[in-house]
């Protein structure tokens, strides 16, 4: 195989390494394909990242994409070399850290599902989440839900461990609102949310915009809650109510 970066895309790297997985290849084999689609991983999809488990309870293989995610992060964040070919030392170009980011939330929300997937590895994941792609929470809230959706049974420190994981101040107005009715995040959570909504309105009516203010242009249409179907009136009336 050629061991130039992009000689090989990451899709093809992907179907290698899940081949290696189910024939029980040598370690040191399947490592290397692994810090290879670390060193491309910005131009990877959710697919490449889905790679079936066979030695485990869970759906997917976590611990393989947990090793990938970290190599990628020792490349970009320590500056180390994932890997060497011919005295040639690659990293992860800046560009590709909030592609990165957005994919890893992509993945969160699909094993979110997986009843048998722990609270420890997904926060072990979430805990890898590139901090320079997390330029909002929207895609992180989304994860989170849907994994309290599917684990209805946490412990409440086990939820308040999960939503650990996530900035409310950097939701979308979209997502706060629905977060502020959301019945699966903790009480201590949404109380959190509510202040944050209060002062954000203070700031506002006072002209500082301090905490969490917004500019007044089109709201993004990558938010992942629709503002049909919490529009911005609901969200100012149930803060007023609070407050």
């Amino acid at each position: 195989m050629p061991r130039e970066k992009s000689a090989v895309s990451v899709s093809f790297l992907s179907i290698w390494l899940k081949a290696a997985i189910y024939l029980e290849t040598t370690v040191a084999c399947r490592f290397d394909l692994e810090r290879r689609i670390a060193m491309q991983l910005g131009q990877a999809v959710l697919d490449d990242l889905l790679i079936p488990s066979f030695s485990s309870d869970t759906s997917f293989d976590v611990d393989t994409v947990q090793r990938i995610m970290m190599n990628y992060l020792e490349s970009d964040m320590e500056n180390h070399s994932v890997y060497n070919a011919d005295d040639e030392y690659y990293s992860s170009p800046q560009r590709d850290v909030f592609r990165v980011g957005k994919l890893l939330e992509s993945y969160l929300a699909e094993i979110a599902t997986d009843r048998n997937l722990s609270v420890e590895k997904f926060i072990s994941l979430a805990e890898l989440m590139p901090q320079k792609s997390r330029t909002t929470e929207d895609g992180m809230y989304r994860a989170i839900d849907i994994y309290l959706k599917a684990h209805p049974f946490l412990s409440d420190t086990d939820r308040k461990k999960v939503c650990s994981m996530m900035d409310f101040q950097k939701l979308s107005r979209e997502a706060r609102a629905h977060a502020a009715q959301n019945n699966r995040l903790p009480a201590q959570h949404v109380a959190q949310l509510m202040y944050y909504e209060q002062q954000r309105l203070r700031d506002n009516m006072d002209g500082t915009g301090s905490v969490g203010s917004e500019s007044p242009s089109t709201p993004d249409k990558r938010n992942v809650y629709s503002s049909e179907l919490y529009p911005a009136s609901n969200e100012l009336n149930m803060v007023l109510v609070v407050h």
